[in-house]
C-alpha cells in the first residue's frame, strides 16, 4: 500500500472528522493558514486536516497525554537521530550520517515543520545533490513561526552555514548535515530546550 498526503487525503480527513461530529474551520486571512476543528468546548489547531486527524487520533489514544518538551527531545534524540542510515568511520573515531533523499525529507518534513518551519511537501529530484539543494532551498525560503530572528540565540550560526552551503558546491552530505544542525537548533530554541 502507498499512501500520500494528497488532496484527496485532505478531504477523506475533512469527512471523517465531520462524520465525528467536529465543526472545522478553515483560518485564511492569518499568516500562515491554519485549521480548527471544534466540538464539546474542545478546539483543536494544526496547519492541515491531516494534522487536524492525526491530532485527534493521538488525543483519542493517549488523553492528551504529552511527554514534557525535555522528554520529547529525549526521545527524538534516541529514535530519530540514529535514523539515518549510519556508517562507522574507517578509523571508529567518529560515525558518519549517511544523508540520503528519504532521510533528509523525513528531516525537513518531520521534525522541520515540528520546529515551525511552514512547508509544504513536493517531489524532489532523483540526484542526491539536487533533492539536498532544493530542500535547502526550500527551508531557507519558507515562512517559519516563529521567524529565525527571535530564535537568534540558537539558529544564527547554523543559519549562516546552511546559507554558505546553498550558495557553494556542496555535497549532498555537507548540505544534509547543515540542514539538520540547522532544523535541529530550530527545534530547540522552538521548545526552549538547552544542548546538554
Amino acid at each position: 500500500m502507498k499512501l500520500l498526503a494528497s488532496v484527496n487525503a485532505q478531504v477523506a480527513a475533512l469527512q471523517l472528522l465531520e462524520e465525528r461530529g467536529w465543526t472545522l474551520w478553515r483560518c485564511s486571512g492569518e499568516s500562515p493558514e491554519f485549521w480548527v476543528a471544534t466540538r464539546d468546548g474542545k478546539d483543536i489547531r494544526a496547519d492541515d486536516p491531516l494534522q487536524l486527524l492525526g491530532l485527534l487520533s493521538l488525543a483519542d489514544a493517549t488523553g492528551v497525554q504529552w511527554p514534557t518538551r525535555e522528554v520529547a527531545l529525549d526521545v527524538y534524540r534516541r529514535r530519530f537521530s540514529g535514523a539515518a542510515p549510519v556508517l562507522s568511520h574507517p578509523d571508529d573515531s567518529e560515525t558518519v550520517v549517511m544523508w540520503d533523499q528519504p532521510t533528509l525529507r523525513t528531516l525537513v518534513y518531520g521534525l522541520g515543520r515540528g520546529s515551525g518551519i511552514r512547508l509544504t511537501p513536493r517531489r524532489t529530484p532523483r540526484e542526491e545533490r539536487a533533492a539536498a539543494l532544493q530542500l535547502a532551498r526550500d527551508v531557507l525560503a519558507a515562512e517559519k513561526a516563529p521567524p529565525d530572528e527571535e530564535l537568534r540565540a540558537f539558529v544564527l550560526d547554523k543559519l549562516d552555514a546552511l546559507h554558505a552551503l546553498v550558495d557553494s558546491d556542496a555535497t549532498s552530505q555537507d548540505l544534509g548535515a547543515a540542514l539538520h544542525a540547522y532544523i535541529l537548533a530550530r527545534f530547540r530554541g522552538y521548545y526552549g530546550v538547552s544542548e546538554t
